[in-house]
C-alpha cells in the first residue's frame, strides 16, 4: 500500500491561516471583474448560479450590498489585523522606531503612487484620485503604524473620537440627514 504524502500541511512559521484564507477570498472577489461573470449572467438569464455570482461580483445600487462592495473594507480590515504582528516581528528583529516609521512612510508612498498609476492606465493623463483601495490604505498606513506605538488607552480614545467625528452631521445646508435613506421605487 502506498503511503500518502502531505505537502506543506501547516502554514509557514507563525502565520495565521484564517487571515491568509480571508486574504485569498478577497483577492478572488477582485478577480470577479476580470472573469466577466456579468457577461455570462446576461447570456444565461435563467441560470440562478450565474445571476448570484454576477450580483456578488459587481457594485449594486446604494440600497443594497454585495460581496464586491466589501473588497475595500476587507483590505482595510486585513491591514489593521496584521499590523500588530508585523510591528512585533520587526521589533523582535531589533528595528528602531525611526526605521519602522521610515519603512511605513516608504510603503505608504508606494501604495499611493501605485493607486495613481493603476487609475491612470487607460488615460492620457495622470489621475490623482483617492477613491481606490490602494491609495486609501496608503494614505492611512503611516498613521496606523504611529497609532500602533501608542498605549491601548490612547488607541481606544482616538477610535472613540474618530467615531464621534464621523457620526456627527456636517454643518452644511445640503446635508440630507435621514433623507439619505433610499427606498426602492414602487
Amino acid at each position: 500500500m502506498e503511503k500518502s504524502t502531505v505537502i506543506n500541511p501547516m502554514p509557514p512559521g507563525g502565520r495565521i491561516a484564517s487571515v491568509d484564507v480571508y486574504r485569498g477570498f478577497v483577492m478572488l472577489l477582485m478577480m470577479g471583474e476580470v472573469l466577466s461573470f456579468q457577461s455570462v449572467a446576461i447570456a444565461l438569464p435563467d441560470n440562478k448560479l450565474w445571476q448570484v455570482l454576477a450580483f456578488n461580483q459587481s457594485h449594486v445600487p446604494w440600497t443594497w450590498l454585495s460581496l464586491h462592495d466589501m473588497i475595500q473594507p476587507s483590505f482595510s480590515f486585513l491591514v489593521g489585523v496584521v499590523l500588530p504582528f508585523s510591528l512585533a516581528s520587526r521589533i523582535n528583529k531589533v528595528a528602531t522606531t525611526t526605521a519602522l516609521l521610515g519603512h511605513a512612510l516608504f510603503r505608504s508612498l508606494i501604495l499611493v503612487f501605485l493607486g495613481f498609476f493603476l487609475r491612470s492606465l487607460e488615460s492620457d493623463q495622470t489621475n490623482y484620485t483617492f477613491e481606490d483601495t490602494l491609495t486609501q490604505i496608503g494614505l492611512g498606513y503611516t498613521f496606523l503604524v504611529m497609532l500602533g506605538f501608542c498605549s491601548r488607552k490612547v488607541q481606544i480614545g482616538r477610535l472613540l473620537l474618530f467615531w464621534l467625528v464621523i457620526g456627527l452631521p456636517l454643518p452644511c445646508t445640503h446635508y440630507p440627514g435621514p433623507a439619505l435613506i433610499m427606498h426602492p421605487q414602487a
